[in-house]
């Protein structure tokens, strides 16, 4: 915990929505603490929201665009010069779906799976990256796709 004493939803309720310049720094500064690891340079833009921040990695030199949703407790590392657009859905954790299991949906618990994002990759706007997806470095993902927990090579261009 940071050495103020505030717990992490404290931090991010009091510095996630401040505005321009001073906002990426005063966030830097009290969010650094918190991640599993955050590089030199990583600017995150307002209104984006973190859950299990000590399970992310957040690599130099990484860009988060607003509103951005990101869940980190099945683990997340996001790579050197990532650009991220606005509205970025990222989730590392899944209801059990088995079809097997008798018990209710939320009886059942969460299956959990990395996300990996590459080196200098592009992620446009309202993109949705789901559990266990592995996108390579120098990666491009087009507006509105949904990465479905596959591995995507290097160079991947995806669209949908």
């Amino acid at each position: 915990m940071s050495s103020t004493n505030k717990s992490w939803d404290d931090i991010q309720n009091e510095f996630a929505d401040l505005p321009g310049k001073d906002g990426h720094i005063e966030r830097y500064n009290a969010y650094k603490p918190f991640f599993l690891g955050m590089g030199s340079d990583v600017v995150i833009e307002p209104n984006c929201r973190f859950f299990l921040p000590d399970r992310i990695i957040l690599e130099d030199d990484v860009r988060i665009n607003v509103q951005g949703l990101i869940y980190g407790s099945g683990g997340l590392r996001i790579g050197r010069h990532a650009r991220i657009g606005p509205r970025i859905f990222i989730h590392t954790a899944n209801h059990d779906v088995n079809p097997d299991d008798p018990r209710a949906f939320f009886q059942r618990g969460y299956v959990y799976k990395a996300v990996d994002i590459g080196h200098n990759v592009l992620i446009s706007a309202d993109v949705k990256i789901m559990p266990g997806t592995k996108l390579g470095d120098n990666s491009f993902v087009a507006a509105g796709a949904i990465l479905t927990g596959e591995k995507f090579p290097e160079k991947s261009y995806l669209f949908g």
